[in-house]
Formats: C-alpha cells, sequence, structure tokens
C-alpha cells in the first residue's frame, strides 16, 4: 500500500552531455557543473524546496520510485532517459531522498506544451509486493491539458515470478 506520495515539477534539465564540463588541472582530470546545469539546479530548488516543505516531506532512505513525465517545448525529437542523472541529483540536493541510489525512475510518457514546458514526478517509497501504475490526464490526443493534475495512483498486485 502507497502510504506517502509527493507530487513535484521541476524545469526540463540539461542532457548529461550539457551538464558537465571537463578539464584538466595539475595533471588531474575533474568534471564541474556547467552554467547551464547550475541554472537547472537553483530553478529547481525554488520548485522543490516550498513542495517538500509544505509536505513536511522525510527524505527517503530506501527503494523509491520516481514516475516521470515530460513536456517538451517542442516536437523536436529527444531521449527522455538523458534527463534522469539532472532529475535524481535534483532530488538529493532538495533532500526528497537521502541518496539518488535509491531512485527507480519509470518513464511514463512524454507531451508537449511549449507555453510551459516541465518534468513532473510522483515519488513514493517501493512497497514489496505491488506493482503501481500511473497515468497523466490528456486532452484525448496525446498532448498535455494544460494545468490538469496527475491523475491517482492505481495499486495493482504484482505477479512473482520464479527463479531469477
Amino acid at each position: 500500500m502507497v502510504v506517502e506520495k509527493l507530487h513535484i515539477e521541476l524545469p526540463i534539465p540539461p542532457s548529461v552531455n550539457h551538464m558537465y564540463r571537463n578539464f584538466t588541472k595539475n595533471g588531474r582530470r575533474m568534471r564541474v557543473h556547467t552554467a547551464e546545469a547550475k541554472r537547472f539546479f537553483t530553478d529547481a530548488g525554488w520548485k522543490l524546496k516550498p513542495t517538500v516543505t509544505a509536505a513536511r516531506w522525510v527524505a527517503l532512505d530506501e527503494k523509491t520510485v520516481v514516475d516521470l513525465w515530460v513536456w517538451w517545448p517542442d516536437r523536436r525529437i529527444r531521449d527522455v532517459d538523458n534527463l534522469n542523472k539532472g532529475i535524481l541529483d535534483a532530488l538529493k540536493l532538495y533532500k526528497v531522498v537521502t541518496d539518488d541510489h535509491f531512485c527507480l525512475p519509470r518513464w511514463q510518457d512524454y507531451y508537449y506544451d511549449p507555453r510551459n514546458p516541465r518534468v513532473e514526478a510522483d515519488v513514493w517509497k517501493m512497497e514489496s509486493g505491488h506493482l503501481i501504475t500511473a497515468q497523466p490526464q490528456t486532452n484525448g490526443i496525446g498532448e498535455s491539458c494544460g494545468d490538469c493534475p496527475l491523475s491517482s495512483v492505481i495499486e495493482a498486485l504484482a505477479i512473482p515470478t520464479t527463479g531469477l
């Protein structure tokens, strides 16, 4: 049974290729965040901090399911899985989880919203023995219906598999 669920909205993070800058200092190779990544983490903080505080959320320190939806600004072809690093790092930075290695990201779908591109996520502690599915509200043709919230989470009993 799902005990608690946090619904969050984030700006679209830069891809991993645009998140880091590599350089060498004194023969040692180093990697730092780019200006674009720093801007994302700052903007994510402005959205996450009030949500986490208002929900009185306690950072999860066990397996955590992160259901994700993205609303792209245009119809260019992109890979959603290239966004995982920035999103999960933001969840750790703003204390949604104690460490992002606990996170199990699940991309649910993508849509288009040129007026409000974003990533929405439902974050909750994984309960063993249950399979949880969720779906966002759409306008019937596969596009975001604007300000409509994500639908509620539907719980179904998982069927155990044999011998792995």
